[in-house]
Formats: C-alpha cells, structure tokens, sequence
C-alpha cells in the first residue's frame, strides 16, 4: 500500500505546473529596413517598448498591439447524433482545463507586437546596434521589464 501512495504522489507531482518560462521574443526588420516589429508570447500583455539606440537614444514604439486571449475556465457542450436507422443519441461533455481544479499557472499566454518606424537619423543609428526593452504587466500588475538585443538588418 505504501509503494501504490509513493507511486500516486510522484505522478501528481509530475503533473503539476511548471514555473512559466520567460517571455518567447521574435524580432525582424521589414523589407523596408526602417519598420521593426517585435512578436512576444507570455502570459502577461506588453504594456511598453522602447528602442535604445547605441548612442542612449530612447524610442517609443510607434504602435503596441495585444490579441485578446479567451478565458481558461470550465465548458459545457451539449450535441446529437444518430441517423435513420441507427436510432438517435445524445450526449453532454464537461470540459475542465487540466490545470483549473489545481489553481493553474495564471491566464493562458497573451500574443503582443510592438513596430517601431524608424525615420531619418534614427534609421541610420539603428545600424550601430541597441536593445529594445520591454515591459509586462496590466495596469493593476506590478511591471516586469525585459531586455532583448536590437537585431541586425
């Protein structure tokens, strides 16, 4: 009996949450050579970016979107099937989140862009390299701040 509850609690804590990972940034430059646009994945929105130049020139980005994420939380579906001769069937499914009964890891992952175009001088000084930094969080949250290398052209 002891070997079966050792067994049930390595598995339960096998399939506990992990800590979230950090932020997934993917940074590219357009065709044109002047527009940056930065793709974050993590579970809190981004709520600013800012190009940092080599020469400490700060950068808002021109333009921040965040895509909705719908809510992780229990569902209920309701369905038929069946056909002339086979006879009808019903059935009720109750979907639950894997992690929702265990108090889960926060919301699911939120997809942001921030561009950035660049104009002028600025666009020459971005070929000298910098940083874009990025912060994470709601209004009510407190911010988070990363920091990526500016990539090259």
């Amino acid at each position: 009996m002891r070997r079966i509850s050792a067994l049930i609690v390595l598995f339960l804590a096998a399939c506990a949450p992990a800590a979230p990972a950090g932020p997934q940034i993917d940074t590219r430059w357009n065709a044109d050579g002047r527009t940056l646009v930065v793709r974050v994945r993590d579970r809190a929105p981004l709520a600013d970016a800012v190009l940092v130049l080599a020469g400490g020139t700060r950068i808002a980005a021109t333009r921040i979107h965040t895509s909705a994420t719908p809510p992780d939380r229990p569902a209920v579906g309701v369905g038929a099937a069946g056909g002339s001769s086979s006879g009808m069937g019903t059935g009720v499914i109750f979907s639950v989140p894997f992690d929702w009964l265990s108090g889960g890891a926060g919301p699911p992952p939120a997809e942001s862009f921030a561009e950035f175009a660049l104009a002028g001088p600025a666009a020459e000084a971005a070929s000298a390299g910098g940083r874009i930094e990025l912060v994470f969080g709601r209004l009510s949250d407190a911010k988070r701040r990363v920091e990526t290398p500016l990539p090259p052209r």
